[in-house]
């Protein structure tokens, strides 16, 4: 039998309502990341791809992109 309960005594509902605020305002961040692309140009093992990417070159490069300066 299913009982109503007020929103006060029904604690798991209450949570489960609320876990889109929580997963807004969670966020990652990685210390240093932002310095990763200043050293892709003298890498000696992607330098020659990034600078290839940069200049447009993707056909000999088809398994990495560039996205906002970073290489993946």
């Amino acid at each position: 039998m299913i009982k109503y309960k007020f929103g006060v005594e029904n604690k798991v509902a209450d949570i489960l309502s609320r876990i889109g605020c929580l997963l807004h305002t969670m966020r990652v961040e990685v210390i240093g990341f932002d310095k990763l692309n200043d050293t892709y140009s003298s890498c000696p093992n992607f330098g020659l791809i990034y600078s290839e990417l940069l200049a447009g070159n993707r056909l000999s490069n088809v398994d990495f992109i560039l996205h906002d300066g970073y290489l993946f």
